[in-house]
């Protein structure tokens, strides 16, 4: 209790919710910690650092693919199945119209 009963400067402010020098200190403190892990990753951020970053989602999605298929080989292998055969049936239609002038015959 400050003067008379009232409350002191440090009692109205952590009722209020100011800020007060201790949360200074630690977020001046944490922001510092945050500063040097940023810093750290910026010196990390090379040409090729980058480029792998870049490539990962690239990867991650190829490597995916190749165990579906791994995994779909290894499932009809294990059912005994072969992929389905499928025939194929093409139709040629001829024209029976002449292929030269010489063989029409004029029918008047």
């Amino acid at each position: 209790m400050g003067i008379m009963g009232f409350p002191s400067e440090h009692e109205i402010t952590s009722m209020m919710g100011f800020v007060n020098e201790e949360d200074r200190t630690r977020w001046e403190k944490e922001k510092a910690a945050s500063d040097a892990r940023v810093e750290s990753a910026r010196a990390g951020l090379s040409a090729r650092g980058l480029a792998s970053t870049m490539a990962q989602p690239a990867m991650g999605i190829a490597e995916r693919s190749i165990n579906a298929s791994l995994h779909a080989a290894r499932t009809e292998e294990a059912r005994n199945t072969t992929g389905k055969q499928t025939k194929r049936t093409s139709t040629t239609f001829i024209s029976e119209e002449p292929v030269s002038s010489d063989e029409y015959s004029p029918e008047l």
